[in-house]
């Protein structure tokens, strides 16, 4: 697959692009794919592109998963584009590279950072190009999304943060080794991680938490009490991209992960979720049969996952809350995040309708 800027042909129409996929603002550059065993290096040495910077990003379909290629797709990004300025000062903007996560939750952060008055580059912002506007006459592009005059500049940031180890995080160990910036992979999801996102945040800049951020992570906490009958002792089975957030959350509404379960391979998931949880069965790299074999064996209340574990939960009759990618079989899920405090309170609230449905069939 290749992506192409949008460019009147000698016919005078006008190319199609996928410029929205990303959330990367192409207007100036092309960046092509390949996955059938293309020179895709050689081509661009041979080629003449004079106009456009190009970006070769390698995602076989055969290696790794669709986060290896995101992975692969964001660190292509940095690599080639990433360019430091020739002052020593840094330009006091924060990375952020989000992973494969809703424009709702890019949003979520952005609405964060601005509360603490920073700025940042998000790499790469999908929070307005996959959540656009009908606009009419409709533009060729989206608003929005990442130029690539940010991309070229964030060499010379204060500091990255990955929110997805495994879907951005080796733009952020280029980033860190090539640069020397500061670096941390944190992954906001519940009251300790959002706490330790922010923290890491005001190391890195310098800010200062507010009281708006003091109230927002009360409410979390209010309603994770207040929901706490219904929460606590579930036994809880997670089908997501490789990270543990999720479930350190649900420890913190008082359930116990029985089952943890990532589609991709991953020796740093295999040890980080053995240190979340010692008692429960971890399926590193394994696909949906054995999960649902492991929900049958764990006797699970609840099951988290994409839109591709409705079925198990139906077979097995336990409460689901639709997370993670993709979720297709419900309208809106993209618009809201479930990262920060605010995103926590919409992911409890999620949780105990789920489990409240479920006991309602009982």
């Amino acid at each position: 697959m290749c992506i192409w800027r949008e460019e009147e042909s000698d016919s005078g129409n006008r190319e199609h692009n996928c410029e929205a996929a990303s959330g990367v603002n192409r207007r100036d550059y092309h960046l092509p794919l390949g996955n059938h065993s293309d020179d895709i290096d050689g081509i661009i040495r041979e080629g003449n592109f004079k106009d456009s910077k190009v970006v070769p990003i390698h995602t076989p379909s055969y290696v790794g998963s669709h986060v290896t290629g995101y992975d692969n797709a964001l660190k292509a990004l940095v690599t080639n584009l990433s360019e430091e300025s020739d002052s020593d000062n840094a330009n006091n903007r924060l990375n952020i590279i989000p992973g494969m996560v809703n424009p709702g939750d890019v949003l979520e952060i952005k609405q964060m950072l601005d509360s603490m008055n920073i700025a940042y580059t998000i790499l790469s912002d999908i929070s307005e190009t996959l959540n656009a506007p009908l606009i009419l006459p409709k533009p060729p592009f989206p608003s929005g999304g990442t130029s690539v005059s940010e991309i070229e500049d964030c060499a010379n940031a204060c500091g990255v943060i990955s929110l997805c180890e495994h879907a951005g995080g080796s733009a952020a160990v280029f980033l860190k080794r090539k640069y020397g910036m500061a670096s941390d992979t944190i992954c906001p999801i519940g009251v300790s991680n959002t706490d330790r996102f922010l923290d890491s945040v005001c190391n890195m800049t310098g800010a200062e938490i507010p009281y708006s951020l003091e109230q927002e992570r009360g409410r979390l906490i209010d309603a994770m009490v207040d929901v706490h009958m219904k929460t606590c002792g579930k036994r809880a089975a997670i089908f997501a991209d490789p990270d543990i957030a999720l479930a350190e959350f649900v420890i913190e509404l008082g359930m116990k992960p029985v089952i943890v379960s990532s589609s991709t391979a991953s020796r740093k998931f295999l040890q980080k979720a053995k240190s979340v949880t010692d008692c429960c069965e971890i399926l590193n790299g394994r696909d949906l049969y054995e999960l649902q074999r492991a929900v049958k064996s764990n006797e699970v209340d609840i099951l988290f996952g994409n839109t591709k574990c409705t079925p198990i939960a139906k077979d097995e009759d336990v409460a689901f809350v639709r997370c993670g990618f993709p979720v297709y079989d419900r309208v809106g899920y993209h618009r809201y995040g479930i990262m920060g405090y605010h995103g926590g309170v919409y992911l409890t609230d999620m949780i105990t309708n789920a489990i409240q449905e479920w006991e309602e069939r009982g």
